[in-house]
């Protein structure tokens, strides 16, 4: 990492050039991996009939933000690899990389969650889980976890 000097306008761009081949490389492997993986659960939760509604929308919903980070988040993280060190577009790709990767990364953390109180009460109530745990309550939360990432960011 690159000395903080005033002037600079970050100090988080990489300096040499073999370690951003590197983290190019493997940052290019991991967003063709996510992006595919998350295209074929899409795909996947189509097709799946047996799944509760609201439990195949809240894994739809992760796998959509973990497709976000493969198609956005991961592009602009080789896009400041490739930016010149120091310089203002360097910054600014910092400052919208940090931005949209903490958002998903909250909707993800927040919908991971999610699945995990729904799977809990799907086992703890029974019968009931099904009258308490409807696809419009389901929607009705989401657009909470977009809203709650951003606030936090």
């Amino acid at each position: 990492m690159a000395d903080s000097e005033e002037g600079n306008y970050t100090t988080l761009c990489l300096n040499r050039t073999h370690q951003k081949i590197v983290h190019s490389t493997v940052n290019s492997m991991l967003a063709l991996i996510a992006f595919f993986g998350n295209v074929l659960i899409i795909v996947a939760l189509q097709k799946v009939s047996s799944l509760h509604p609201p439990t195949k929308l809240l894994l739809g919903c992760l796998a959509v933000s973990d497709l976000c980070v493969g198609l956005i988040t991961q592009p602009l993280h080789a896009a400041i690899l490739a930016s010149p060190e120091n310089s203002k577009i360097c910054f600014y790709l910092i400052v919208v990389f940090n931005i949209l990767g903490s958002i998903f990364m909250g909707v993800s953390l927040l919908t991971v969650t999610a699945i995990g109180v729904d799977r809990l009460l799907a086992l703890l109530s029974g019968l009931r889980y099904r009258p308490v745990v409807t696809l419009t309550r389901a929607w009705i939360l989401l657009p909470y976890f977009g809203l709650f990432a951003l606030v936090l960011q």
